[in-house]
């Protein structure tokens, strides 16, 4: 049962990652032309990592998806609601876990809100400094990792910024490993996104 989990787990790391299509993914498709994913390509080897390859998103946009893969609430049942589902956070809980929920998305507005209304719902839920003068990486968030107790049952969301548009505001310059540094170049300002990701 839930009771049991935490008596043997200890740690659960969630990273949701944003706008990222597995058909760049090398990890993926091992005919993409570029290895955009050297990290996930070795983890595939290893018995200590699930790569879902065959799974969908529940909807065609970030939020509306993220509703339904983080809550109970689908777009099968027509009884449930976003509103009164059963969140994994709700999950962890019950479970014996603390949960920490760190973001580099927004917190509030249009876009954000139902993500934010179950982050809230952890022990602990904070988001990067969204400056408008600084353009936050997604590694911004490790440094919170160094803030989870350790000796304690933890359920870790990391909710990332990833391969959202503006490509190339997605990792530093020093990082740019397809295409022409500080270049707009679509596809290889992508795939970009794609490794940092990695």
């Amino acid at each position: 049962g839930l009771g049991t989990i935490g008596a043997t787990a200890g740690r659960f790391v969630l990273v949701i990652g944003e706008s990222e299509s597995r058909d760049y993914m090398k990890a993926f498709n091992d005919a993409y032309p570029v290895d955009t994913t050297p990290w996930l390509t070795r983890c595939r080897q290893d018995d200590h990592y699930i790569l879902f390859p065959h799974a969908y998103a529940s909807a065609d946009q970030t939020v509306t998806s993220l509703e339904r893969a983080l809550t109970e609430f689908n777009q099968y049942d027509g009884d449930t609601r976003f509103y009164t589902s059963a969140s994994i956070v709700d999950i962890a809980h019950k479970a014996g876990y603390h949960v920490y929920w760190y973001s580099n998305q927004g917190h509030l507005g249009a876009a954000d809100t139902p993500v934010t209304l179950i982050a809230n719902t952890s022990d602990v839920a904070k988001w990067t400094k969204q400056n408008l003068n600084q353009v936050q990486y997604d590694e911004a968030l490790l440094t919170y990792l160094k803030e989870v107790p350790a000796g304690q049952d933890n359920f870790v969301v990391i909710h990332l910024k990833g391969s959202h548009f503006n490509f190339e505001n997605r990792y530093p310059r020093s990082f740019t490993k397809f295409g022409t540094p500080g270049k707009y170049d679509l596809i290889p300002n992508y795939e970009n996104t794609v490794a940092y990701t990695d």
